[in-house]
């Protein structure tokens, strides 16, 4: 199961912008299409509005036997229940046992809600965005540069698919996780409870939801923004670099983790030596796993920056 590497800088690459249908349009060549010289991640498109460009669908997991395949239904005409007439704004839902184009058995979030929140530009127009995809046959990360701010508020981080249960059998712990709404435009990097949607499609039990999750941050590196920990960089004894996973909590219960997310125990925000992009190797217990970082703000700690890794290599779905 390839961990793949998408980017708007790559040859041939799609452009992402604040126009109708470009965030379905980067998804599509990076899920389904391949690019280039760059292979799709496996997934399919089975529904879409007929447009050209599309401005509704549904991406879905490839098929693995014994487990469902979950759809993602993007939202991507303008017209998303936040806000009418702003193409700069889309939205997502997960879908169970999708059935067509916005219909099936469970929506998470609830189908008659706004959705996820994506802001794709901080400009309703053709402008360029950069952009960035890491993804698998089962789950995806995107991070979108919009450029709304000069701090945290200047890219997106948004997710869908399979995560990495504690469950042996726990075959409905599927993520849709983003922004609640217009006035969070970094997705999942703000660490307040209220600042992030997490929706799953059952309880660990098996009850049907939706169900929101939440998530626990290692100790000491709540910063309102991730990207700062307790302990200097790099760490004096042995002059390496910690990270850690973030928990997620079902009803009180540890659901699982956030496959391929890993966030600093480091002040990573205001590091110079930290640059967006930089490819890290894993030593130790992680020994075999490679990352990337993801940076972007001011260099400031608390709201001013957001950095993070993630897994690059294939191993999302070991712990």
């Amino acid at each position: 199961m390839p961990v793949r590497v998408y980017r708007s800088t790559d040859p041939e690459a799609p452009v992402l912008s604040g126009t109708v249908g470009s965030l379905i349009n980067v998804l599509r060549a990076c899920l389904v299409d391949g690019y280039g010289t760059q292979a799709p991640a496996g997934w399919s498109m089975p529904y879409t509005d007929g447009l050209t460009p599309p401005q509704r669908a549904h991406f879905r997991q490839a098929p693995r036997a014994g487990w469902e395949a979950y759809d993602i239904e993007i939202l991507d005409n303008g017209n998303t229940g936040f806000v009418a007439g702003r193409a700069d704004y889309a939205a997502f839902w997960g879908w169970s046992g999708a059935t067509g184009l916005g219909q099936g058995t469970i929506a998470f979030p609830v189908r008659t809600s706004n959705g996820i929140f994506v802001r794709k530009s901080a400009t309703s127009d053709a402008t360029p965005r950069a952009w960035f995809v890491v993804a698998s046959e089962r789950a995806f990360y995107f991070v979108l540069y919009h450029a709304v701010g000069p701090d945290w508020a200047a890219a997106y981080l948004g997710f869908f698919g399979d995560l990495l249960p504690v469950g042996q059998n726990d075959n409905t712990a599927v993520l849709a996780a983003g922004s609640p709404g217009p006035s969070q435009h970094g997705g999942l990097v703000r660490q307040e409870t209220h600042a992030a949607a997490l929706f799953a499609p059952f309880t660990f039990q098996g009850a049907p939801g939706p169900v929101p999750l939440s998530m626990l941050w290692p100790a000491g590196t709540f910063d309102v923004v991730v990207g700062n920990g307790p302990f200097a960089y790099p760490n004096g004894p042995d002059g390496a670099g910690y990270i850690d996973r973030v928990i997620l909590t079902d009803s009180g219960h540890l659901r699982g983790f956030i496959p391929g997310f890993w966030v600093p125990l480091h002040d990573w925000k205001s590091a110079s030596n930290v640059t967006n992009g930089t490819i890290l190797s894993g030593s130790g217990p992680l020994a075999g796993r490679e990352f990337i970082v993801v940076k972007w703000g001011n260099g400031n700690t608390g709201t001013g920056t957001a950095a993070f890794a993630l897994e690059i290599s294939d191993t999302w779905y070991t712990f």
